[in-house]
C-alpha cells in the first residue's frame, strides 16, 4: 500500500483499500487527519497502512467507497468518483457523511453541510456489510462546503432547538381576610358548632368589635383564629356557656373603656386594673345587671367630669374598686348596691360630702375614701358599719364637726380617723342609737324619716 500510494497517489491507495474493505478482505480500522495514515487490516493478523493525507484536510479530498458510511462516532467518507470534502473546492460524496475537514463528506443524500473549522459531523449508518469507514475523530482542516444530513437527521442540517421552558405558574391571590366580626364568629373556630351557641356567638362579635378601641397599640389576643376561651382574659362559663369574666390586669392597654362591652349581659367580673385607658367611662357599663367585681384602679384615668348615675344600677355588685380614675364630681349614688363588701373611691377628685348612705351596707369590710377633695361633717351613720375591717378616711378632704360616737372603735388597727383631727361627737341617746344601728330600721341610712319615728318611739 506504501507503493501504491507512492507511485499511484493516494486517492488510488484510499481507493484500494476501500474495494478490499468492499470485497471483505480487509477493513479500514483507522484514518488520521493531516499528513497520516490508512490502516487496514487482512484477516486477524494482517495489516497494511497508506501514508497520506488525511481526510479532508487541506492538501486533497477525502477518500471512501460507495455510499458513506460510519456509525454516529465514525465519519463516513465519499467514492472515488465523488470525492469527500477537502481542500479549497469540495465536492459532495456518494454516502450520508458530511463534509470535510472537521465534517466528513456527503452520503446518498447530498445536502448542504459545513466544512472545515467547526464541530465534527457525524457519519451515517453502516451498509449491509458492516463496512465503517473513518476513525474515531474526524479529520481536521478544510474550507466549508456542502455536506451530508447531519446525525440522526435524514431531513439534513436541522438545529435542535432547545426545550420550552414553561411559563412559571400565576400567583395564586390570598382570599381576603374577614372583618365582619359575627361572620368570624360563626366560622365555628372562635366558638364551636356555633348554631347552637347563639349567646356565644353575641358575647364573641361583642369583643371583637371592642377589640381595637379597648387595646389601643397593646398586643391583645382576641382573634378568630382561636376558641374564644382561649383568648386573653376572657372566662367562658355556664350552660349554655357564654362570656362571664374578662381580666387584663397589667396588660398595657392604652385605648378607652368600649360602650359596647354593657352588652356582655352574663358577664360577672371586669377587671382593667393598671392600665392606661382614658376617655369618658361609659354609661352602658351600668346595663351590666349580674356584674359583682368592677375594677379599673390604677394608671386608668377617665377624662369625664364624673362618673355616670348608671353604675348605681350594678346591684349584684361585692367588689367595686375606682381607685385613681381621677374623675370628680359627688360620689355617685351607690346605695342600692347593699351587697357591697369593698368599696374603694380613693385617688380620684370626688367633691361634695360624704353621703350618709355610705352607712348603709352591713357587709362592707373595706372603704378607702382617701385622696379626694370632700367637705362638710361626717355622718354619724358610718360608726354604723361593724363589719369594717378597713376605713381611710385621712386626706379625703377638709372635715368639720366631729367624730361620730365609736367610729374610732371599728377596724382597729386599720383605721386612720384619728388623724382627722377631730373631737369626738356626744354619745347619741340609747333610743337614737337603738334605731340607727341596722336592727330596728333597716337601711336607717335612707330612711331618716322613720328613724326619727323609731326614736321618739
Amino acid at each position: 500500500m506504501r507503493r501504491i500510494a507512492k507511485e499511484y497517489g493516494y486517492p488510488l491507495a484510499g481507493g484500494v483499500l476501500a474495494a478490499l474493505a468492499v470485497a471483505g478482505l480487509a477493513v479500514l480500522v483507522r484514518t488520521s487527519a493531516g499528513p497520516g495514515t490508512l490502516t487496514a487490516q487482512f484477516g486477524p493478523e494482517a495489516t497494511a497502512t497508506a501514508v497520506g493525507p488525511g481526510l479532508g484536510d487541506d492538501a486533497g479530498p477525502g477518500f471512501g467507497s460507495g455510499p458513506g458510511l460510519g456509525d454516529d462516532a465514525n465519519p463516513g467518507l465519499g467514492d472515488d468518483a465523488n470525492p469527500g470534502q477537502g481542500g479549497e473546492n469540495p465536492a459532495p460524496g456518494a454516502g450520508p457523511g458530511q463534509g470535510g475537514g472537521e465534517n466528513p463528506a456527503p452520503g446518498d443524500n447530498p445536502a448542504p453541510g459545513e466544512g472545515g473549522g467547526g464541530d465534527p459531523g457525524g457519519g451515517g449508518p453502516a451498509d449491509d456489510a458492516g463496512l465503517r469507514i473513518g476513525g474515531n475523530d474526524p479529520g481536521e482542516g478544510g474550507l466549508t462546503g456542502p455536506g451530508g444530513p447531519a446525525p440522526g437527521d435524514e431531513e439534513g442540517g436541522r438545529e435542535q432547538q432547545p426545550p420550552a421552558v414553561a411559563d412559571p405558574p400565576e400567583e395564586q391571590e390570598e382570599p381576603e381576610e374577614e372583618t365582619d366580626p359575627e361572620k368570624i364568629c360563626l366560622a365555628g373556630v372562635a366558638v364551636a358548632d356555633p348554631a347552637d351557641r347563639p349567646g356565644l356567638v353575641a358575647d364573641c362579635s361583642v369583643l371583637l368589635r371592642a377589640k381595637d378601641e379597648l387595646r389601643g397599640t397593646a398586643a391583645l389576643g382576641w382573634s378568630g383564629g382561636l376558641a374564644i376561651a382561649d383568648w386573653d382574659g376572657v372566662t367562658v362559663s355556664g350552660s349554655p356557656p357564654r362570656v362571664t369574666g374578662i381580666e387584663l390586669r397589667r396588660k398595657g392597654l392604652n385605648g378607652s373603656l368600649p360602650a359596647g362591652l354593657g352588652a356582655l349581659s352574663e358577664l360577672t367580673v371586669l377587671r382593667l386594673d393598671a392600665n392606661r385607658l382614658t376617655g369618658a367611662f361609659p354609661a352602658e357599663i351600668g346595663n351590666l345587671s349580674k356584674l359583682t367585681v368592677l375594677a379599673t384602679r390604677g394608671g386608668n384615668r377617665f377624662s369625664d367630669a364624673r362618673y355616670p348615675a348608671s353604675i348605681g344600677n350594678l346591684t349584684a355588685m361585692r367588689h367595686l374598686n375606682l381607685t385613681g380614675g381621677h374623675t370628680g364630681g359627688p360620689i355617685p349614688d351607690l346605695s342600692r348596691l347593699t351587697r357591697l363588701e369593698d368599696l374603694r373611691l380613693a385617688n380620684n377628685v370626688f367633691t361634695g360630702t360624704l353621703p350618709a348612705w355610705l352607712g348603709g351596707f352591713p357587709r362592707l369590710r373595706s372603704l378607702t375614701l382617701h385622696g379626694n377633695l370632700l367637705s362638710g361633717e361626717i355622718p354619724p351613720e358610718l360608726a354604723h358599719l361593724t363589719a369594717l375591717n378597713a376605713l381611710s378616711l385621712a386626706h379625703a378632704g377638709t372635715f368639720t364637726g366631729c367624730l361620730p360616737a365609736g367610729l374610732k372603735d371599728i377596724a382597729p388597727g386599720r383605721n386612720d380617723a384619728a388623724q382627722l383631727g377631730l373631737p369626738d361627737c356626744e354619745a347619741a341617746p340609747a333610743a337614737a342609737s337603738a334605731c340607727t344601728n341596722g336592727l330596728a330600721v333597716p337601711g336607717h341610712a335612707l330612711k331618716p324619716a322613720l328613724v326619727a319615728d323609731c326614736t321618739a318611739l
